[in-house]
């Protein structure tokens, strides 16, 4: 097989489950599976930077299609990326890179302008960052993303809003 070829089989795509808000729990990595037949497993590396720096994780071949990082900082953006190893030893190249910023300590789902409450000036903060007009960085990112799913977008303002009328509940802030 040539190299090129090797890249393009084994190319394998991360994605990051979600992560509760809260302490620092593992992240948990999954992609979906390698289909070649002489296919010996993944390795996942994670860097500080986007686009270099990546260091393996694992200290063996991971022989499923998920990883789980426990080894994480709150308040840290981590880059992943993974990449499949044939019965040669052959790796291909890397995945597309993944972030995944872990949540800061205190951090609480919905509270977004940092004034202690859970209203409806956060679904307004939170609705100028999807359009474009402001943009949320750390704990206020990340607390806008409500339904915990990795994305800030319309659902988490639905989700805010509906909270906010007394429609459902969300997890207590720290």
């Amino acid at each position: 097989m040539s190299k090129a070829y090797l890249v393009a089989a084994f190319a394998v795509y991360c994605i990051i489950s979600t992560l509760l808000l809260g302490q620092p729990a593992p992240v948990d990595l999954e992609w979906d599976p390698n289909s070649e037949s002489d296919l010996a497993g993944y390795n996942i590396y994670r860097s500080n930077q986007s686009g270099s720096g990546y260091v393996r994780l694992n200290a063996s071949l991971i022989t499923g299609t998920n990883y789980s990082d426990s080894s994480i900082a709150a308040g840290q953006t981590y880059y992943y990326v993974c990449t499949a190893v044939n019965d040669s030893d052959l790796e291909s190249g890397f995945s597309n890179e993944v972030p995944f910023t872990v949540p800061g300590d205190g951090v609480c789902p919905g509270e977004v302008n940092g004034d202690g409450v859970r209203n409806v000036l956060d679904v307004i903060v939170t609705m100028n960052h999807i359009v474009g007009n402001l943009t949320l960085e750390g704990d206020s990112l990340i607390a806008a993303d409500v339904n915990e799913d990795s994305s800030v977008n319309v659902l988490d303002t639905v989700l805010l809003q509906n909270y906010v009328v007394g429609n459902v509940t969300l997890p207590d802030c720290p």
